[in-house]
């Protein structure tokens, strides 16, 4: 195994390929998503310049812990914020849409200063707070229908934001989304508007171990959180509960593929954004070292394991596979509909790992994007790609009572 294929996991939990390989930042850096979410790279520019100044001299460009000027979560938090202000004067002068506009590129911001959102940091818990409340405040001011849905699974509280179009009563057919291990669930933007538009609703969602459902240990059984929140959604008379879509980002690509797989009730397609389900899962434990400090901390918070465990992390990682569950491969198939998108020469989720996604079901959809990138860099043309097939997928469904 190269040293390049060692670092794989580096970027598991990312959306973007980081443009910072020399270690110089603790973190990603990853213009590329965060313009996506709505970030000036002009402004970018000049606030990772800001960070740099505040480094210490013996550590990462990030790494400033004292809440202030320099230090990563204020930098970009200010930024929030003072669109937030923008926005509320716009507000009050009767210009929903602009201010709209604001709010959606702070909560860009916000869920930039809360990355990776690492252990118990206030700051970084209040950041989070900001980015929902900016989305959801965006959202009603567009006019669309927008609502945390809550309830209990496996003795934990669970939710969701549910945002569904400002002018349909239902039934709505609703894709249930999750992102990676450091993205969280504010941060779909403007593939929830591209949805919206065609008539279908989204349920963002915190995998478990992150974000919300931090309090759940990330588990080979993770995608039993989503098929307890479509469970919650069908008590909702606006949700058509017989046409639901699965979809998963990077980490949470898996999931959207398990239960294709496992083929719930109501499921009428899979969505699975460069997800690894297998090949990744195979590191052992001496390779853990090449792994970047943020991503084994990453994966280990959410797992509830230590970061310098490397044995542990091994074995965790193994649980994952989908090919060692049995689930793929060896001819096994589906007839849920899964559309599989990547780019090439991605070592996360290899092309071995997505035509053998794709192998899977009587219906595969396989969509190369881009090179040298774990997850597509091109979000726009993604999206252009993936809402058309969705849109097929869960309206030839409409009327069809077969689960």
């Amino acid at each position: 195994m190269t040293l390049r294929s060692l670092s794989a996991l580096a970027l598991l939990c990312a959306t973007a390929m980081p443009v910072c390989a020399d270690g110089e930042f603790y973190r990603d850096i990853r213009p590329a998503h965060w313009m996506w979410n709505g970030i000036d790279p002009i402004n970018l520019d000049a606030t990772l310049e800001r960070i740099r100044a505040g480094a210490p001299e013996d550590g990462p460009a990030d790494g400033a812990t004292e809440y202030g000027p320099g230090e990563w979560t204020y930098e970009f938090e200010s930024l929030g914020d003072s669109l937030v202000r923008r926005a509320d004067v716009q507000v009050a002068a009767g210009n929903a849409l602009v201010a709209a506009e604001l709010l959606s590129r702070a909560a860009g911001h916000y869920a930039v200063a809360k990355f990776p959102y690492v252990g118990e940091n206030p700051n970084q818990e209040r950041n989070f707070g900001k980015n929902i409340d900016a989305l959801m405040r965006a959202a009603a001011l567009r006019g669309h229908q927008v609502e945390q849905v809550k309830g209990n699974w496996g003795g934990h509280a669970i939710d969701g934001i549910l945002t569904l179009p400002a002018d349909e009563d239902g039934p709505i057919p609703v894709v249930v989304a999750s992102n990676g291990i450091d993205v969280l669930k504010g941060e779909f933007f403007g593939l929830t508007e591209a949805l919206l538009a065609e008539g279908i609703g989204l349920l963002a969602y915190d995998m478990a171990g992150t974000g919300s459902h931090s309090q759940i240990r990330l588990a080979p059984d993770y995608e039993q959180l989503p098929v307890a929140l479509m469970e919650i959604l069908r008590s909702d008379k606006r949700v058509d509960g017989d046409r639901f879509a699965i979809m998963g980002v990077s980490f949470g690509g898996g999931i959207a593929v398990k239960l294709a797989m496992q083929a719930p009730e109501g499921l009428r397609a899979a969505v699975n954004v460069c997800g690894p389900v297998h090949s990744v899962f195979q590191l052992e434990a001496e390779q853990i070292a090449y792994v970047g400090e943020m991503y084994r901390h990453a994966f280990a918070d959410r797992a509830n394991l230590d970061p310098n465990d490397f044995e542990a992390i091994a074995a965790a990682l193994k649980g994952f596979s989908l090919v060692d569950q049995g689930l793929i491969g060896e001819g096994r198939t589906t007839h849920v509909p899964i559309f599989s998108i990547n780019a090439r020469g991605d070592d996360v989720a290899p092309e071995s790992d997505m035509e053998l996604v794709t192998a899977s079901t009587t219906d595969g959809t396989l969509v190369w994007s881009g090179t040298d990138d774990h997850c597509p860099q091109d979000r726009w043309q993604m999206t252009s790609k993936l809402v058309p097939w969705l849109v097929e997928h869960l309206n030839s469904a409409k009327g069809d009572d077969h689960g």
